[in-house]
């Protein structure tokens, strides 16, 4: 699904701000790294990558067991 077009690495680092604050984009970088995004744009946004990313850690965890 294409919500937005945005280049690569913005769009990188847009996935990271929402998975370091637990699913939402801080108000913060909303408004100086992605002023250009609409509300409804971010809603969306941050919805695929809740429902993306839903029971994954990032703890570091593996579901492997070490040798």
């Amino acid at each position: 699904m294409e919500t937005v077009e945005m280049p690569y690495r913005l769009a990188d680092d847009l996935l990271l701000f929402i998975r370091q604050n637990n699913g939402t984009l801080s108000k913060k970088r909303r408004q100086r790294e992605f002023e250009a995004l609409t509300d409804d744009e971010v809603e969306r946004i941050e919805r695929v990558v809740q429902d993306a990313f839903d029971g994954f850690s990032d703890s570091g965890d593996s579901a492997e067991s070490s040798n």
